[in-house]
């Protein structure tokens, strides 16, 4: 069974069709409770044309939680023609996801 608990949220201020996400990391592995994880997000440019203000953010749900101090929301600024940018967000699981649960 394999179950997604992320929401990739780009936000860009006017419509672009050429801008593609894809989750990066983790692989699906087991699961436990209480362990880091950092998710990687990458944003590419498919199009030409740069893309200017790009924003890349992570909306969590269960099994995830948020690490105290850390931002979701993170700005990508100018995404160049023909270019991509990864972004790192750190999260942990939480203290009761059951034992073998794979992303």
């Amino acid at each position: 069974m394999r179950v997604w608990f992320f929401l990739l949220l780009l936000l860009v201020p006017s419509i672009s069709f050429g801008l593609i996400q894809s989750l990066v990391t983790p692989s699906a592995y087991p699961l436990s409770s209480n362990i880091p994880v950092t998710v990687f997000i990458k944003t590419e440019n498919t199009d030409v044309s740069s893309v200017d203000n790009v924003t890349v953010g992570l909306d969590l749900s269960y099994p995830f939680v948020k690490v105290s101090g850390e931002s979701y929301d993170q700005k990508v600024g100018t995404l160049a023609g023909s270019s991509s940018d990864t972004r790192g967000f750190r999260v942990v699981t939480s203290d009761d996801v059951p034992e073998g649960v794979t992303i």
